[in-house]
């Protein structure tokens, strides 16, 4: 694993006296929250999870890929906190895509996933002893629909 906060005052022996295992990158959009809590208090992550909220979630980290600032908050949490799992999350009806024209859902489950399988690269190479997974959320008609959750599409190591 390289050092990828070398442009902040921290290094790699720098852990704080609180850790946790898993980081959840997501998107910023406030209609995620009770998914989210639901999801992370299923899998027993509440309070051992830190969360990177930004818009588009993993929009800038495939784009930007080592650059982003994404990049950048994820070596944070790893070298300070001791993250050893990274969540990498999408959600259909992103404001941050509305550039894109999906002609249905399908389409746009399919473009979120292509973005999924970018947005794993860089973390993969980065931070090679981390297990990465990426997660979908979506939408049918109504964002409240209980029967649409939030979905494990695949892990990567």
């Amino acid at each position: 694993m390289i050092n990828c906060c070398s442009n902040f005052a921290h290094s790699q022996e720098v852990k704080m006296s609180h850790t946790c295992s898993h980081l959840l990158v997501r998107c910023m959009d406030f209609r995620l929250e009770d998914p989210i809590h639901e999801y992370l208090k299923k899998h027993g992550l509440v309070g051992k999870t830190d969360i990177i909220s930004l818009p588009g979630g993993i929009k800038d980290l495939v784009a930007n890929g080592r650059e982003s600032v994404t990049i950048q908050q994820i070596c944070m949490a790893v070298e300070l906190h001791g993250v050893s799992t990274i969540m990498l999350m999408n959600h259909s009806d992103c404001g941050a895509y509305s550039q894109h024209h999906f002609g249905n859902s399908s389409d746009e489950t399919a473009f979120h996933y292509r973005q999924l399988c970018q947005a794993v690269e860089t973390p993969r190479v980065v931070f090679d002893n981390n297990m990465i997974y990426t997660l979908l959320y979506g939408y049918k008609n109504q964002p409240k629909d209980p029967s649409f959750k939030i979905q494990q599409l695949y892990i990567v190591r």
